[in-house]
C-alpha cells in the first residue's frame, strides 16, 4: 500500500497537481463522468492529500475516509495493476480503504477511465478484457443496460476466441450476459442462460464457492420474476447458512443471498403467514447489516429497505385477510 501511495503521489505531483492531472487527455472519459459525481466541499483527497478540485466519494467509507479526486483514483488503479498484476484489477471498482465497491457516477467514471487506459492494448492482452468487464459492470450499475449488454457480449466473444479452455472466466462472462438480460426485462431469456451458467459453476467450483453463491442469487431473481417462487426458495434455503458460515455474515454476497431468499418467500402469492414473518425478520436483519457495512445511502441498502417495507406491508395485509387468496386455498385443499 505504501508503494502504491508513493507511486500515485509522484505521478500526480509530476503533472502539477490534481487539477492539471485530471485535464490529461488520457483521462478525458473519467473527467466527463466525474462531473455528475457528488462533491464534498473543502475535503482533502486521501491519495494526493490536496483539497483543490472536486473531491468525491461513493463507497462505504465514513467521515473523511475515502474522499478522493477521480483522476487520483484512476491513477491509483492503474498503478495497482502495474505493481500487483491481476490482484490490482479490483482497484478499478473497489475502494482500497473500506473494500466495498464504488457505485453510481463514480463507478462509471472509473469504468470509463479503465477502458480509456487499456483499450489501445493488443487484442490478446488480458488487461483489455478486464477493462471490458469493469466498464460493462459500471454501465449496468447505473442502469445503462443496452450498452452493458454490448460490452459483456464482446467480452464473452473475446474470452472464447483467445482463451477457449478457460471455463471459469467463460462461465463468469456468461453470467454477466445473462444477468444483463434480466435487467433488460427479458426474464425467460435470462432464466435459461442463468440455469446453464449456474449448473456449470456448480460443476467447476461446488455449491459453497463464492461465485456459485452469487450465481444462485442471480438465478433466484429470474425464478421469482417468472413466478417460480418455490423453486427459488428451494434453491436458496440451504445456501443462507452456507454463505453465512463460509463468507461471513457481513459479506456482500451473503447479504444478497439473505435478501434474495426473503424476496422469494414474501413475493410468493401462496406464502404462509409464517413465511411472510420469516421474510420480514430476514430482511430486517439484512437491512441492519447492510446499513452498518455499506452505509444507508448505498444502492443495495436502499433496495433492501424497500423490500423490507413491502414485506411488512404484505405480512400485515395477509394477517387481515388470511394468508392465502381463496383460489389458492381451494387449489391446495383439492391437491
Amino acid at each position: 500500500e505504501a508503494d502504491d501511495h508513493t507511486s500515485v503521489c509522484g505521478a500526480i505531483k509530476a503533472a502539477g497537481g490534481p487539477i492539471k492531472y485530471i485535464a490529461s487527455a488520457a483521462y478525458d472519459e473519467a473527467e466527463a463522468a466525474a462531473a455528475s459525481c457528488e462533491k464534498v466541499e473543502g475535503a482533502s483527497c486521501f491519495i494526493c492529500l490536496e483539497s483543490d478540485g472536486d473531491v468525491v466519494r461513493a463507497c462505504a467509507c465514513r467521515g473523511h475516509n475515502g474522499l478522493a479526486h477521480v483522476a487520483c483514483l484512476v491513477e491509483q488503479a492503474r498503478a495497482a495493476v502495474e505493481l500487483q498484476g491481476q490482484k490490482g484489477v479490483v482497484r478499478w471498482s473497489t475502494c482500497r480503504l473500506c473494500s466495498q465497491q464504488h457505485h453510481g457516477a463514480l463507478r462509471l467514471a472509473l469504468g470509463r477511465g479503465c477502458w480509456k487506459t487499456y483499450c489501445g492494448r493488443a487484442d490478446t492482452d488480458e488487461s483489455k478484457a478486464h477493462a471490458m468487464t469493469i466498464l460493462g459492470s459500471a454501465l449496468r450499475q447505473v442502469g445503462r443496460y443496452d450498452e452493458a449488454l454490448t460490452v459483456f457480449e464482446a467480452d464473452l466473444a473475446w474470452i472464447k476466441k483467445y482463451y477457449p479452455h478457460d471455463e471459469g472466466n467463460i462461465c463468469v462472462s456468461e453470467q454477466n450476459v445473462a444477468n444483463t438480460y434480466f435487467y433488460l426485462g427479458q426474464h425467460e431469456q435470462a432464466l435459461r442462460r442463468q440455469r446453464a451458467a449456474y449448473a456449470k459453476q456448480l460443476r467447476l467450483s461446488g455449491a459453497n464457492d463464492r461465485n456459485s453463491l452469487a450465481a444462485a442469487v442471480n438465478l433466484s431473481s429470474s425464478l421469482v420474476a417468472t413466478g417460480r417462487h418455490e423453486d427459488a426458495q428451494d434453491l436458496l434455503r440451504d445456501l443462507v447458512p452456507v454463505a453465512e458460515e463460509g463468507l461471513g455474515e457481513n459479506d456482500r454476497v451473503t447479504l444478497k443471498v439473505r435478501h434474495s431468499y426473503a424476496q422469494a418467500l414474501y413475493r410468493d402469492p401462496a406464502a404462509s403467514r409464517g413465511a411472510r414473518r420469516e421474510a420480514v425478520a430476514l430482511l430486517s436483519a439484512t437491512l441492519t447489516r447492510s446499513t452498518r457495512v455499506l452505509g444507508g445511502e448505498h444502492p443495495f441498502t436502499k433496495i433492501v429497505k424497500e423490500e423490507h417495507d413491502r414485506a411488512k406491508a404484505a405480512a400485515k395485509q395477509a394477517s387481515r385477510t388470511g394468508s392465502l387468496p381463496p383460489a389458492l386455498r381451494r387449489a391446495r385443499a383439492e391437491a
